[in-house]
């Protein structure tokens, strides 16, 4: 899986500066919509107690066949370090889900993981977070680095629309206020 639309499997996947936080692996796709393997993600604004899927599109680049492909998917807030604690997996914690076998040079999805986010992941850290994917093969075996040093970790930075704020008032005065929004 990559860790950003350059990364041909460099470790680490930063070479040139290049973030290893935009995967265009790991799809969310409403619950029941099943993405095409040409696309790229799209593009959204996650909500708290929405069923999605998830899908993470694995590419075989040797030459030779991979079978039984596993995966780990979980979500964490974002930080400099962190431990499994700050984890709220969506597969089986700890066990890697699902089986896709994949021939030399050839592409496929592992999922769909179902995942309605909790109100919790929503809101920590202003409704940033990340979703980060593992898959395991014996072939392949994940080696439990970072995810720039590891070909089988990947991380695609998600945020949730959190649209709950408030002013506070600093004494008992009433007066108007005005307030400009803007996204991003």
């Amino acid at each position: 899986m990559r860790d950003n639309p350059d990364d041909v499997g460099n470790i680490p996947s930063t070479v040139g500066g290049r973030p290893f936080w935009t995967s265009p692996d790991i799809f969310i796709v409403q619950a029941g919509e099943v993405p095409d393997i040409q696309d790229d993600p799209e593009p959204m604004l996650l909500l708290a107690g929405v069923d999605y899927d998830v899908f993470l599109r694995v590419h075989n680049q040797s030459c030779a066949p991979v079978s039984n492909i596993g995966a780990q998917v979980y979500s964490a807030n974002p930080a400099m370090f962190q431990d499994e604690d700050d984890w709220v997996y969506i597969t089986e914690e700890g066990e890697y889900e699902g089986t896709l076998d994949l021939d030399d040079f050839e592409s496929g999805f592992l999922g769909p993981f179902p995942w309605t986010p909790t109100e919790a992941e929503a809101t920590a850290n202003a409704g940033h977070r990340c979703l980060r994917a593992r898959i395991n093969a014996v072939s392949d075996p994940d080696s439990g680095a970072s995810v720039p040093d590891n070909n089988n970790f990947t991380q695609r930075n998600i945020e949730f629309g959190v649209t709950s704020f408030d002013f506070d008032n600093p004494g008992i005065a009433t007066g108007s206020i005005g307030t400009e929004l803007r996204c991003n």
